[in-house]
């Protein structure tokens, strides 16, 4: 999903190693005043960075303990066919957004 991201706003995608102490909450909770200046530059709808983004979420997600394992199976037995790409879904949001002038 980070590479699909990062193709997306054009940066440098950067490989993660599961060894690696990371904390997206630290890390972006020092970010309010760039995303001010991304706003300004940019011309966008005047948001504060923790009105658009929630990274609590990514942080449990990206540190289970364990190997994260998802499976359809389950859905189709019960009758749920229909699915969606999840990098289609990724690129059609950071569209929508830019169309809404909420990120560059």
């Amino acid at each position: 999903m980070w590479k699909v991201l990062s193709e997306e706003f054009k940066v440098e995608f950067v490989e993660y190693k599961e060894e690696d102490e990371f904390d997206i909450v630290e890390m972006m909770s020092k970010k309010g005043p760039v995303w001010e200046e991304i706003v300004e530059k940019h011309g966008l709808y005047k948001t504060k960075l923790e009105e658009i983004a929630r990274y609590l979420p990514c942080r449990l997600v990206s540190n289970f303990e364990f190997q994260h394992v998802s499976s359809m199976n389950k859905s189709k037995e019960y009758g749920f066919f229909g699915f969606a790409d999840s990098f289609k879904s990724v690129r059609f949001w950071v569209a929508r957004l830019r169309h809404m002038k909420i990120i560059p």
